[in-house]
């Protein structure tokens, strides 16, 4: 028999989420962002101030398992947006856990998790080991002049040359291509970079010290300026439903989150225009994102459609 939670839909380039889903989280997203056109051809520019200004939080798991080819999806989305309006008219933040087993054992070793896209992977395309998370953030409320979502990545960007002959302030400084060179998804964590990460997880929902905290240890050999962006994407998981600090992998083979338990998390992630730079343009848009929440995990009601 096949086991089924029907709560989740995913589109291109968005996570949609099917019936009415209750608030039933906290926590923040900040940061530094720029986005090209977003308002009446003006673009956004935020460094160090933007704040995505969090107040609704939902998620809700998948589970499918098919014993006749023995495939599994053991998933989570996860939506943290301004307002409960609809994702095509919010501000927000979705994140796609593609595999809890794969989250619950980081989770007991202390290990910060991947955040990757598929303009980051050979051929454009991520296989299952390489797409542990992917996260993308909207702004189609505050940006209605821009419906690119910016997807969060490790990868080494460079800035595109000036054409030859043109002076260098012909070149927009936010231009950047991929330069090839892959970096590390996230930075190896000391027994005192864990400790401080769990006091950050322990300590209530106050940003101030926190984010200086989440950038300096998530985002070590982190580097952006105008000619280099080199910056990790990744998630420190603080809380999964009822797995332990220390468990063993084995047992962690078949987890599940279940409805009613919590997920709570760090993450630090270096946001960037993928569907420009997959179409072989210059990204002009992305940014630098710090936050905290934690969300408990609640069904929600079946949608019905009405003639």
């Amino acid at each position: 028999m096949t086991a089924r939670r029907p709560a989740l839909v995913v589109l291109p380039a968005t996570l949609l989420f099917a019936g009415c889903l209750t608030n039933t989280g906290e926590g923040w997203i900040v940061g530094s962002l720029r986005v090209e056109s977003c308002r009446d051809g003006e673009a956004l520019d935020r460094p160090g101030t933007f704040d995505l200004g969090a107040d609704f939080f939902a998620g809700d798991p998948l589970f499918d398992s098919d014993p006749a080819s023995g495939q599994k999806r053991n998933s989570l989305a996860l939506r943290i947006q301004q307002t409960s309006n609809r994702v095509e008219e919010a501000d927000g933040l979705a994140l796609h856990f593609h595999d809890l087993a794969q989250v619950a054992r980081a989770f007991a070793a202390e290990v910060p998790l991947p955040v990757s896209a598929d303009y980051a992977c050979p051929q454009g395309r991520c296989v299952p080991s390489q797409r542990t998370i992917e996260a993308q953030l909207s702004l189609f409320n505050t940006c209605p002049g821009n419906r690119h979502a910016l997807a969060g990545s490790s990868r080494e960007l460079l800035a595109d040359p000036p054409p030859a002959g043109a002076p260098a302030a012909a070149r927009p400084a936010t231009c950047l291509r991929p330069s090839g060179q892959e970096i590390a998804a996230c930075p190896t964590l000391s027994a005192a970079d864990q400790q401080a990460l769990r006091a950050v997880c322990a300590s209530p929902f106050d940003r101030q010290e926190d984010r200086h905290t989440i950038a300096r240890i998530l985002g070590q050999g982190d580097t952006r300026s105008d000619q280099r962006v080199a910056a990790h994407a990744c998630v420190f998981v603080c809380e999964l439903g009822q797995v332990r600090v220390g468990q063993s992998p084995a047992s962690l083979a078949e987890f599940q989150l279940e409805f009613g338990e919590h997920l709570a998390a760090l993450l630090s992630l270096s946001l960037v225009d993928s569907r420009s730079l997959a179409l072989g343009l210059c990204a002009q848009s992305g940014g630098q994102l710090q936050g905290k929440f934690r969300i408990k995990l609640v069904r929600s009601r079946a949608a019905q459609a009405f003639p």
